[in-house]
């Protein structure tokens, strides 16, 4: 009857996602899709856990509820398939062994999710909400307030991260990678030895060191965003099929360093496109995982950088 309570059930809560990712269309990009899934289903065993069967019965507390979740579940979880899959008790409690393992250890436990990454998924939940609304799902209303961290101004994040002098970032040319190393495998590359291989582990920390893009814009690059005008080499930041940028004032040319070019990053350029990729960097790129190519680059680069 009409008068009925219409509601979706918290077990169908995957499946109305989708559809908001479909309806989204090309405002999402798939990791934005990726993300508010990844969400949805962590709420969905949040809700499941106080006993909340259908949208007619979430309330302002399981919010609530959801917001202290974040608080205790391992900070990377979303890196860990493993982890996907888990249940809001066992996330928790995958949490608490970090913490005690770090107590033992004396480390800090990489536990609790950034206020960032919390305000991104408050965000995703706000969209999955309305969408119930909106397709007539009773639903009570909600808030925010008091539950999501505040946007911090563009000054107080500037003064949050640490500026690196030339004499931090030194060491990291002064590496194998850079200098020669005995093979092009990951544990030989930080081996010292007579060979230089070109890649992105060896161009990109010489681009964000001049340039300093965010990490996935230059991870992206295609081979057709090397260019060239009237004052030398160009790299032309814009959407391609590989990765879309982050706003589109995101979009400029930025000059190819000297430097870059004295290094053989043109011969590079041309060497790749003959090989027929599309990708600048198709090492960091696989047909059997969806991996951003900027956290695939950082799997690489990191030890090197904490080695040196």
């Amino acid at each position: 009857p009409e008068t009925e309570q219409r509601v979706v059930a918290v077990s169908d809560f995957e499946q109305e996602c989708e559809k908001l990712i479909d309806n989204m269309g090309d405002e999402w990009t798939k990791d934005t899709g990726r993300d508010a899934m990844a969400l949805v289903r962590m709420f969905k065993t949040v809700l499941e856990e106080h006993g909340v069967e259908h949208s007619g019965q979430i309330a302002q507390f399981h919010i609530g509820q959801l917001r202290q979740h974040f608080n205790h579940i391992p900070t990377d979880w979303g890196r860990s398939s493993r982890m996907r899959i888990m249940s809001a008790p066992e996330l928790r409690a995958e949490g608490a062994k970090l913490r005690k393992a770090a107590e033992a250890s004396g480390t800090e436990a990489k536990v609790g999710l950034a206020a960032g990454t919390i305000r991104k998924h408050f965000g995703n939940l706000q969209h999955f909400l309305k969408h119930l609304k909106g397709h007539g799902f009773e639903i009570e209303s909600w808030t925010f307030e008091g539950l999501r961290p505040r946007k911090p101004k563009l000054g107080e994040v500037r003064r949050q991260q640490y500026k690196p002098k030339p004499q931090d970032i030194a060491p990291i040319f002064s590496s194998p990678v850079f200098c020669g190393s005995i093979g092009h495998l990951r544990g030989k590359r930080r081996k010292t030895g007579k060979h230089v291989f070109h890649d992105a582990l060896y161009y990109l920390p010489i681009l964000f060191t001049y340039l300093g893009p965010r990490r996935k814009e230059f991870a992206g690059l295609s081979v057709n965003d090397i260019a060239k005008d009237e004052n030398g080499y160009v790299i032309i930041l814009r959407t391609n099929s590989l990765r879309r940028l982050k706003t589109a004032q995101s979009e400029r040319l930025l000059p190819v360093p000297e430097e870059m070019v004295r290094l053989g990053f043109i011969d590079y350029v041309e060497a790749i496109k003959r090989l027929g990729y599309e990708a600048l960097f198709p090492d960091l790129f696989s047909d059997k995982t969806d991996n951003d190519p900027g956290d695939r680059f950082y799997d690489t680069f990191v030890p090197v950088m904490q080695g040196a």
